[in-house]
């Protein structure tokens, strides 16, 4: 630290002496000089860790079921079970014994579709600190969980809807409406050893463009769900993967800009309409792993729970809606294709309770579809898996998902090598080319890649002028961050500025090997801002 800081003074001192030197290309010397000598103190650091696999600690069953004979009178309109080829798994599985946690603004546990299916005893509300999550609905209060919790559990009977999932428990935690951090970080893990799924339809405010980073507290409650979560085997976080991909028509969010959705042991979900292609509100994002149906392009939305009486979105907020007010036609957003995902999840794991966190991820993006199969985007990486930055892993598949688990062998141990510091120390020429820094894992081991994590350690002016990409050994390309704009209630403001650290989470090379050299590529792409390229980090989980 002292012979920093003595560079650090040298430095200054050769500052002082040309200070009547105005030359732009001195300055640039100048800086690049300080940001090298203050860096050299920081070796690049490897480190390793063992993480075992998965195991059972308690005793665990299901059983074979069959809820196949449809009475919801309002069945027909839900358009979205052709899209995710449900086929006749509901004539062995409907989801029993198992638990589903709906971390949302609460939950109408009175709604006649759903009162049956929700575990009152292990539901919360953190306003009143009661077992009652309803809320009050003059203020919105449920509406939202409501119709999450109906796509997912809505029970098989002669009422309403139903869910994917008709016969799963539900348990509802409103942590969303105190907008408190630490109460969403309670909830993330609540009882965790008995929970199955965790349903996550939230996240920061979409259509920002701003790069926003999660909470150290909030990313240790996920690892500890991965680790004793579901009885050992890892509760299944699925996260919804935002709806501010463009604002006044302009490109704003990336998903990978929120650091809640990007992080590692959360399975990101992005929304399709029902002709298979992008919802326009649907972010892209390199960490996606697959979609869902939702509203689409056309107007189609979900047909769902909705609060009872005048104060759902079918009384308040939209005409022309369905007759019975306890029921919703236009429910949209990524919002609504991630339950579909988590109801879809508890029909799998009905069919083998016995899969990790890693096997349901690994088996949900080997049977996900290639939607939209047209999209310029549609590339395949060298393990085979087709991938998009639009669709992750393409298009959610039942079917598959629960025909392969039956076969399915557990994949083991895995490790995660962190490499720190990887300097770069260069300009970022402003509207120039780009900057190129590799890497070589090969001394890691890894031969098969489940998820990779990149950190950016650079100063700019304004981050929304960036293109940045990441490429595998194998040559397969994630885009990370490419020039947008930046949005404070639908006003354009500037983008990050100033020190920027951030991680952003790659899906898109999976089961690729680690042996041979990451490339990034940093590039302004637009005239003004000028920036500099520090230093970058790896972390690779595989196996």
């Amino acid at each position: 630290m002292i012979k920093k800081f003595l560079w650090v003074f040298l430095f200054l001192s050769y500052c002082s002496v040309f200070s009547d030197d105005n030359s732009e290309d001195k300055k640039r010397l100048l800086w690049f000089v300080f940001y090298f000598l203050l860096n050299q103190s920081e070796p690049i650091t490897i480190h390793c860790d063992e993480i075992p696999q998965n195991y059972l600690n308690s005793s665990i069953s299901t059983t074979s079921e069959n809820c196949s004979n449809i009475s919801d009178p309002l069945f027909s309109l839900q358009w979205h079970f052709d899209l995710i080829n449900l086929s006749n798994t509901w004539q062995s599985y409907c989801g029993t014994g198992v638990k589903i946690s709906i971390i949302d603004d609460g939950l109408e546990i009175s709604h006649e579709d759903l009162s049956n299916n929700i575990e009152l005893e292990k539901s919360y509300n953190y306003k009143t600190n009661s077992n009652d999550p309803t809320g009050d609905p003059e203020n919105d209060d449920s509406m939202h969980g409501t119709s999450v919790a109906g796509l997912i559990a809505a029970k098989d009977n002669s009422k309403g809807i139903r869910g994917v999932a008709p016969r799963s428990s539900l348990r509802a935690l409103n942590a969303i409406t105190t907008s408190t951090l630490s109460n969403i970080i309670d909830a993330t893990t609540m009882n965790i050893q008995e929970i199955w799924v965790s349903n996550n339809s939230w996240g920061p405010e979409d259509g920002t463009g701003l790069l926003i980073s999660s909470s150290y507290l909030w990313q240790q409650a996920i690892w500890q769900g991965l680790k004793s979560g579901r009885h050992g085997l890892g509760t299944i976080f699925v996260n919804a993967g935002g709806n501010g991909a463009y604002v006044n028509s302009k490109l704003a969010d990336n998903s990978n800009y929120d650091g809640y959705v990007n992080f590692y042991g959360v399975t990101a979900i992005c929304a399709i309409g029902n002709d298979e292609k992008q919802a326009i509100y649907s972010e892209k994002g390199a960490n996606l792993w697959l979609c869902a149906p939702s509203m689409g392009n056309d107007g189609s939305g979900l047909v769902t729970t909705d609060l009872s009486g005048a104060f759902g979105y079918n009384s308040k907020y939209y005409s022309n809606d369905l007759s019975d007010q306890q029921y919703t036609k236009f429910f949209i957003g990524t919002s609504g294709s991630t339950p579909i995902v988590s109801g879809a999840i508890s029909l799998l794991l009905q069919s083998n309770p016995y899969l990790s966190w890693r096997d349901v991820r690994l088996i949900l993006a080997k049977s996900a579809k290639k939607n939209d199969p047209l999209d310029i985007d549609w590339t395949y990486n060298s393990a085979g898996f087709h991938i998009n930055h639009k669709y992750g892993f393409g298009l959610l598949n039942i079917q598959n998902a629960i025909q392969m688990a039956q076969f399915w062998n557990p994949v083991g141990s895995y490790k995660k090598c962190s490499i720190k510091n990887i300097y770069v120390n260069q300009e970022i020429p402003d509207y120039g080319s780009p900057i190129v820094s590799e890497f070589d894992t090969s001394i890691l081991g890894i031969q098969t890649i489940e998820w990779v994590d990149t950190v950016i350690h650079i100063e700019h002016q304004y981050f929304g002028d960036l293109q940045i990409n990441l490429y595998s050994p194998a040559g397969t390309k994630a885009i990370l961050a490419e020039p947008h704009n930046c949005f404070y209630k639908n006003q354009q403001i500037g983008c990050n500025s100033g020190n920027i650290d951030f991680r952003f989470g790659i899906a898109r090379f999976l089961e690729e090997t680690a042996m041979g050299k990451f490339r990034i590529e940093i590039q302004d792409k637009q005239p003004r801002d000028q920036g500099y390229f520090k230093k970058w980090d790896l972390i690779i989980y595989g196996r």
